[in-house]
């Protein structure tokens, strides 16, 4: 199976609100093949004036393709 993993093969970058939260991470280095790589961080989503909040997490690359799987949010 080619996953496309290899040190060096997927660089990525994530903001959270404009903020980044994550730069230039290797996942295959910080957690080898096959396994989960958790970004944690507290974000505050604004009220956008009717009781409503818009969150907005963009990932980047500098190598390949930015992927996520899951997020989870905690109040």
């Amino acid at each position: 199976m080619n996953n496309g993993g290899g040190e060096g093969k997927r660089i990525l970058s994530f903001e959270v609100n404009g903020v980044e939260v994550a730069s230039n991470v290797d996942i295959f280095t910080e957690v080898g093949v096959n396994a989960a790589f958790d970004i944690e961080t507290q974000v505050t989503i604004p009220n956008d004036g009717d009781g409503t909040g818009t969150l907005t997490i963009v990932a980047s690359s500098s190598i390949e393709n930015p992927k996520i799987n899951a997020i989870a949010l905690f109040e």
